[in-house]
């Protein structure tokens, strides 16, 4: 396992906070220019696809300044609310700086290889920045995008940004297997491509949650990138995980099979899928659902059977319920498991 670290756009904005040069805007501008073509702002551009350097730029600004950015776009209003937060706190922003320098990210390889398959292979690259929207995303296959702010500024709380890496580590690691199960799992073109895609998001999901967000109160590092609120929500969605499980479960079945059934332009879709890969207010079901079946399948069949799921993701389905005694109402339907077989076979 191989980590490089590349914090220049910190670096920038940083520099830019501590010496109050976001004050005049010339002087940022300018600032701002060193890392208008930097790989790490590239990244964040590409995976978000909701606004260009310029705007990114304007709403740092005005943010840093402590002023509301007049918009419409909900996604640049949390990342307005977000970025406001940096200069509340400089001593804070400093810490985190200071903590990432020293930091050895190749630490913690022991503990993922233990959760992947023998023979998986993970370089990352872990790319610093300002986005004041998400915590840590995947790019690109090895690339980590990571909020600068969600870094803990108490050393007591490292552990905790730990299982946040961890989390996407093995999500990297996930990916070395399936594009050897197939390459274009990320391409779909129609209801069944989506479906299945749907359903290996909410196994990444659910195993790097399960096996380093288990019981994780990261409520001290969101607070600061967040904000109380939504730090509070968060907590409370790890807390209540399994309290509607069932009709989490109950809901995937006919979503799926609404998805497969579905004979217009699937890009309609997208709002279903976003039920599961999205929430502004706490734990997207994706993790909660895959949580939920990932702790089923090692509970009942073991580590190694769920492993083996990384490898062969189609499988996910049949082991869950197999794990499930019979007629389990946590199960998928028998008329579903006929779908999924047909589909997938």
């Amino acid at each position: 396992m191989k980590v490089k670290v590349y914090d220049e756009v910190a670096k920038v904005i940083f520099n830019i906070i501590d010496k109050d040069l976001f004050k005049d805007r010339v002087v940022f501008k300018a600032e701002m220019n060193k890392i208008r073509e930097s790989k790490g702002i590239k990244l964040m551009l590409d995976f978000y696809k909701a606004f260009d350097f310029e705007t990114y730029e304007e709403v740092l600004y005005i943010s840093l300044n402590d002023s509301d950015y007049d918009t419409e776009n909900e996604t640049l209003k949390m990342m307005n609310a977000n970025l406001r937060r940096i200069v509340k706190d400089n001593y804070s922003v400093k810490a985190k700086m200071s903590s990432i320098k020293t930091y050895d990210f190749s630490t913690l390889e022991k503990r993922l290889v233990d959760k992947l398959p023998e023979g998986t292979e993970v370089d990352v690259e872990i790319y610093f920045v300002f986005d004041g929207i998400n915590g840590g995303s995947i790019v690109e296959n090895n690339k980590m995008l990571l909020n600068t702010m969600l870094w803990p500024s108490n050393e007591e709380n490292l552990h905790l940004i730990e299982g946040i890496l961890l989390h996407e580590y093995h999500h990297i690691g996930l990916l070395h297997w399936l594009n050897k199960y197939d390459k274009n799992f990320n391409d779909y073109s129609d209801s069944a491509g989506l479906a299945k895609y749907l359903m290996l998001s909410i196994m990444s999901e659910g195993a790097a949650t399960y096996f380093y967000n288990d019981g994780d109160d990261i409520y001290p590092l969101v607070v600061e990138s967040h904000g109380e609120e939504t730090a509070f929500s968060i907590r409370e969605a790890m807390r209540n995980r399994g309290s509607n499980i069932e009709n989490y479960m109950n809901e995937l079945e006919l979503d799926l099979i609404d998805i497969l059934n579905y004979q217009e332009n699937i890009n309609e879709l997208r709002p279903l899928i976003n039920k599961y890969t999205f929430s502004s207010t706490g734990e997207p079901l994706d993790k909660s659902v895959g949580y939920h079946m990932c702790s089923v399948i090692e509970e009942e069949l073991g580590l190694e059977s769920l492993i083996e799921c990384f490898k062969n993701p189609n499988d996910f389905v049949f082991k869950y319920n197999d794990a499930l005694k019979e007629n389990d109402k946590l199960g998928f339907s028998e008329a579903f498991i006929r779908a999924w077989t047909s589909l997938v076979s």
